[in-house]
């Protein structure tokens, strides 16, 4: 980090809302998450019926007791977001909806349909966070179907947000200014892979938009990078027009390609950030 930050380069960190049950957190702070007298859990974590999944998501993690970590002035949230404070110049925290509504599944459901929405002491933790730590830069992941108390919490502590590109078509790309703007993440599809699959009017709707001779995959993303985002990231298997072949994730699925994306060799890494430069400049 020191080293990166000489250079003028900033390093944003990735942080799941939620951590696992085999998780040191968990291991070492049993007091902080709906558990049973055997430290199993009682309600886990997922989403209802979304874009991804028409069943929901079952994602399986421990629920915070939101009652103990008040009484602990968010003692949990205060040390874990301290330390990722220090070792990246930003965090971005994943599924932030749940600091304001989460969707809590009983342990022995099948189905995260049969869930229901619960509510947590936003207002009150972000309030201790910026007590406790002071200035740290955060990011919300706001994607999805939120309801408005969701942004207004992001808005009343001037968090940026994230817009991608594959779900603004009917929405419009407008309000970008602060927000960080992507082709796509981890879990779409690749653009390569998405621009292959669209129908005739869609892909012409997007050719219309972008008004530009590249392939449409390149100029997508050069109409990112081109946009009035306060900041634009593009993964590099965008960079790579790789297909969906090398997908990093599907949301919802468990199965042995899903998280394991790597770049096998730096002259491929070289390639993508060449490209970049080029999109950057308007080659």
């Amino acid at each position: 980090k020191k080293y990166t930050n000489k250079l003028g380069i900033k390093i944003i960190g990735d942080m799941p809302f939620y951590v696992d049950h085999g998780s040191v957190e968990v291991w070492l702070d049993n007091e902080s998450f709906l558990l049973d007298d055997l430290g199993h859990p009682t309600d886990v974590a997922g989403v209802p019926p979304d874009y991804f999944s028409a069943t929901g998501q079952y994602w399986g993690n421990p629920i915070y007791d939101w009652n103990h970590l008040q009484n602990n002035d968010f003692k949990f949230w205060v040390d874990r977001i301290g330390w990722a404070s220090k070792i990246f110049d930003i965090t971005r925290i994943d599924h932030f909806r749940a600091f304001d509504s989460y969707w809590d599944i009983p342990v022995a459901s099948t189905s995260a349909i049969d869930g229901t929405w619960k509510y947590a002491p936003g207002y009150e933790l972000f309030d201790c966070l910026y007590e406790k730590l002071g200035d740290i830069e955060l990011v919300a992941e706001d994607l999805g179907y939120l309801r408005a108390e969701v942004i207004e919490l992001k808005n009343h502590y001037h968090l940026k947000g994230m817009k991608v590109f594959q779900f603004m078509l009917d929405e419009g790309f407008e309000n970008l200014d602060n927000n960080y703007f992507y082709s796509g993440t981890h879990d779409n599809e690749t653009i390569k892979g998405w621009v292959d699959g669209l129908d005739q009017q869609t892909y012409d709707r997007l050719v219309e938009l972008v008004k530009s001779p590249l392939p449409l995959n390149l100029a997508i993303i050069q109409y990112c990078l081109n946009s009035n985002a306060s900041d634009v990231i593009i993964p590099i298997w965008d960079l790579l027009e790789v297909n969906n072949n090398q997908r990093f994730n599907v949301p919802g699925e468990v199965n042995d390609t899903n998280w394991t994306y790597r770049v096998s060799n730096l002259e491929m890494a070289k390639k993508g950030i060449e490209l970049f430069a080029k999109l950057r400049k308007g080659d």
